[in-house]
């Protein structure tokens, strides 16, 4: 079949057998990854169900001062200022 010479029907057997192979694989893959949505998310914490009486009010009798000391402290920590590209802030406003 394939000798020195190639017929134009050889090398179209051999193109359309490459692409086929390649798109059949591409389709396996895309099987492949979207049986992926049924596998469960290992890191979601579960869910946990707290009593009304439990909830913090949304009154907070913290000091506004103490608030800054407490995230002074923990941005302070060298984990966080480590890996400070995972920390964003997004709002700054007065407390008063």
């Amino acid at each position: 079949m394939f000798g020195n010479e190639l017929t134009f029907a050889e090398v179209m057997t051999v193109t359309v057998v490459g692409m086929g192979v390649v798109f059949f694989v591409l389709i396996l893959l895309t099987g492949i990854l979207s049986l992926f949505r049924f596998i469960p998310n290992m890191e979601e914490a579960p869910a946990v169900t707290t009593s009304p009486s439990a909830t913090p009010s949304p009154v907070s009798s913290v000091n506004p001062l103490h608030k800054a000391i407490i995230v002074a402290a923990i941005f302070d920590n060298e984990d966080i200022n480590e890996k400070k590209n995972y920390v964003r802030i997004k709002n700054i406003r007065r407390i008063s």
